[in-house]
């Protein structure tokens, strides 16, 4: 039993799961729900899935979120409690939207104006400068709000990504990951994301690394796709362009 179960043991209240869970006198857990009430309509977590890779790896937890009839996979137990605009740290999600191939391929071709444009290809210059990682001078590489404006998207929505649901910040960090991947970052953007949060006095969250992680393996996966690096340049040309015209 023991090696079937390592997270369990006849001390442990409800399986070392507490924050969700309530214990069943003392035999196993009983996971509970939460809801976020927003008006109409509703988006609520409801009961997690609990993978077992294998005895001696850590549980995988997939956490499932529901709006209306549709249940979504939600990046993580944190997805629900992201910032909405900014200002508050408790979610009030109305919504979630979609983004689509395209959508990633504007916010890759919006990122390599930035990097290639703006800073000569130096992308770890631009991360260090226009990125909240290090708190640089700008945030023109800040996906949690930027993303948004692109789209013109209210912050009261959830992004959903390839399945995925996630809040702002998580978006914003999965987007940061896949911008800096695709363009080749010398330094893994995990990294950088752990670095910027030390200096902070903190250490990253795991839901944040997760998404970081989801967006690199993303845009590896665009790579391979001859077809998305011309479209890629035809939005670095769009933005470059705006850009003079705005001068």
């Amino acid at each position: 039993m023991a090696e079937d179960f390592p997270w369990n043991s006849p001390y442990a209240f409800a399986e070392n799961d507490v924050i969700r869970n309530v214990d069943l006198d003392g035999l196993e857990k009983v996971e509970t729900k939460f809801t976020f009430t927003t008006g109409k309509p509703k988006v609520q977590l409801i009961n997690s899935e609990i993978t077992i890779v294998n005895a001696n790896a850590p549980r995988e937890e997939i956490f499932k979120i529901q709006l209306a009839n549709r249940i979504y996979t939600a990046n993580s137990y944190k997805t629900l409690e992201g910032r909405d605009n900014g200002i508050d740290e408790i979610g009030d999600f109305s919504g979630i939207s979609t983004l689509q191939k395209e959508d990633l391929i504007s916010a890759l071709g919006y990122a390599s104006y930035i990097i290639n444009d703006v800073y000569n290809g130096n992308v770890e210059q631009a991360t260090a400068l226009q990125s909240n990682a290090f708190r640089g001078s700008g945030k023109e590489l800040d996906f949690k709000s930027k993303m948004y404006d692109l789209r013109l998207i209210g912050r009261n929505q959830l992004l959903e990504i390839d399945g995925v649901t996630y809040n702002a910040n998580e978006a914003g960090n999965y987007l940061w990951g896949l911008s800096l991947e695709y363009h080749a970052s010398f330094i893994s953007p995990n990294a950088i994301a752990e670095a910027g949060s030390q200096i902070q006095g903190r250490s990253d969250e795991p839901h944040e690394q997760k998404a970081i992680s989801a967006g690199r393996i993303k845009a590896l996966n665009l790579l391979k796709d001859n077809s998305i690096k011309g479209a890629v340049l035809e939005r670095r040309i769009e933005y470059r362009e705006n850009a003079k015209d705005k001068k």
